[in-house]
């Protein structure tokens, strides 16, 4: 179906969005998502959809405080993650060797997951749509979701070993992984960092 008219052919099907995030920051879990939109969810979600500001850059309060909002217009029903903690990022790095393996997995996952509740419906990923674009608000809407489970997540791991966690693959972010290394060493490393993030950077 063309893009342009997506929404108009809808009706009473639904589109879904996928999304996958946390999987280039060195701490907190992989989060991948998926949502189900109707028609009527898209044309109420449309005005509050803020297209400029809710990339891989965007601040995590502003990303909260949207997914607050979506979260009071589209039903629990409608939204499907899953979450893989580092410890189990880890192992399962160790037998696909390389993240793409385990997040095409979890695509899987959460598109079964969802589809056995709602329905199959038009699927759009992360790479398509246009700015602006139906399917561009629906995989916004779905990245907005994950992350915020994916700040929630880090949220909970960092209270937990005391440490304030952030965000990203910066040499800052490497810092503080260095850090926790001397205090907790390597094994508990393991536990709140995907460790190929430091490892590939080695090869």
């Amino acid at each position: 179906m063309n893009e342009d008219n997506l929404l108009e052919g809808l009706g009473k099907q639904v589109v879904l969005g996928l999304s996958c995030v946390g999987y280039s920051d060195l701490f907190g879990p992989a989060v991948t998502s998926c949502v189900s939109l109707s028609r009527e969810d898209l044309e109420r979600l449309l005005p509050i959809i803020n297209i400029n500001n809710t990339d891989s850059s965007c601040d995590a309060n502003i990303i909260i405080e949207m997914a607050l909002t979506i979260n009071t217009l589209i039903a629990p029903v409608q939204q499907e993650f899953v979450h893989i903690y580092p410890n189990r990022f880890n192992e399962l790095y160790m037998v696909a060797g390389n993240a793409e393996w385990i997040a095409q997995w979890a695509y899987q996952k959460v598109f079964l997951e969802l589809t056995s509740r709602v329905g199959v419906g038009w699927l759009v990923n992360a790479t398509s749509g246009v700015m602006g674009s139906t399917s561009d608000i629906v995989h916004r809407v779905s990245y907005i979701l994950g992350r915020d489970r994916y700040l929630s997540k880090l949220k909970d791991i960092s209270e937990r070993f005391g440490i304030d966690l952030p965000e990203g693959e910066t040499e800052k972010v490497k810092e503080v992984a260095k850090a926790f290394f001397r205090q907790f060493g390597r094994e508990k490393l393991g536990y709140v960092a995907k460790l190929n993030l430091i490892s590939d950077e080695r090869k």
